[in-house]
């Protein structure tokens, strides 16, 4: 009998290598997070280690996927950089990295324009109007949003750690957890597998990319736009938003569904709405698969506001609200 030596491919090489312990998914770009750049360089390490690592002679894949496994843009030609001295090689400046994309600087004028070519609307409005009731518990809310599926929930946003919630049974729990916390709470925006995994720096995550289980949802968010101006623009957009809510401060945030089938068709919608949204006053670090985000109807304990749910609706077509309704 003839035996068939399988040969993995680089992808399922890749993932492996992303799975080693001492490897791991990128770490978050977030502040207090381990740093993205050495990270780059211990994955082009793994890449370049014999005899089951990658060969140079697709290391040039390798760089691809390297990059499309970043939770923020390339700074320079970083991936390329690391993964050549891995390998031994000298620097090649003759291979470009893909630029970033580039997007204009917020324009409150532009926004302002926007805003008035709306309806004028209040959150008050938009809680009557939504397509389902706004006055949910934070248990509820996952359950609609991400039916039979498991989400992550804190209340410190540095940490690793957090309530994994997976069904109604663990409602009032997740409620306690959730009350009274200084900061507040916040949520993954996408669902999670549930499980620890190793980080770069030997500790443990259940929140990183690797547990994300979809790439269903991108973030809105702006810290710089007037409140009342940023949702009249919002309302105006073609855009399946599934939830808007306040943060408990100043600004409101906008759960928008994209249904992306993997990381690099996140990424380019993650670019086409950095191009339209950040002159508009979009945060273009918010824009990321394991971004947190606050949970809808928590009380924060800093200032006593109210992260207040003003709009829900868990099955959103992508077109603008104000069209759906008259407000």
């Amino acid at each position: 009998m003839a035996f068939r030596v399988i040969v993995p491919t680089v992808e399922e090489q890749f993932e492996r290598i992303l799975n080693l312990r001492w490897v791991g998914p990128c770490p978050p770009d977030e502040p207090g997070a381990p740093c993205i750049n050495d990270w780059v360089y211990t994955v082009a390490r793994a890449c370049a280690k014999r005899p089951f690592g990658i060969r140079a002679a697709v290391m040039d894949r390798a760089i691809d996927l390297t990059r499309a496994a970043m939770t923020r843009g390339e700074k320079g030609d970083e991936v390329r950089r690391a993964f050549q001295k891995a390998y031994g090689q000298a620097y090649d400046p003759s291979h470009k990295a893909t630029p970033p994309v580039e997007f204009g600087d917020y324009d409150p004028d532009v926004l302002a324009e926007i805003a008035m070519e709306g309806p004028e609307v209040t959150p008050e409005q938009l809680a009557r109007r939504s397509p389902v009731s706004v006055d949910v518990s934070a248990a509820e809310f996952f359950r609609l949003v991400f039916p039979g599926e498991k989400v992550f929930a804190t209340t410190w946003p540095m940490t690793k750690s957090g309530f994994v919630y997976e069904g109604p049974n663990e409602s009032e729990e997740l409620q306690r957890y959730l009350d009274g916390n200084k900061e507040g709470a916040w949520f993954l925006s996408n669902p999670v597998d549930g499980k620890w995994r190793d980080t770069v720096d030997g500790s443990q995550t259940v929140r990183s990319e690797a547990n994300l289980t979809n790439f269903r949802h991108i973030v809105l968010e702006s810290d710089v736009a007037p409140a009342d101006q940023w949702l009249a623009m919002l309302v105006q957009q073609p855009l399946a938003i599934v939830a808007l809510y306040r943060s408990g401060g100043r600004s409101i945030h906008a759960l928008v569904r994209i249904n992306a089938k993997n990381k690099a068709e996140f990424d380019r919608e993650r670019d086409r709405m950095r191009v339209k949204y950040c002159p508009l006053g979009a945060d273009s670090a918010a824009m990321s698969a394991v971004r947190l985000t606050r949970v809808p109807n928590v009380i924060r304990g800093d200032n006593f506001a109210y992260q207040k749910l003003i709009y829900l609706n868990p099955k959103p077509i992508a077109r603008a609200i104000w069209q759906e309704k008259t407000l």
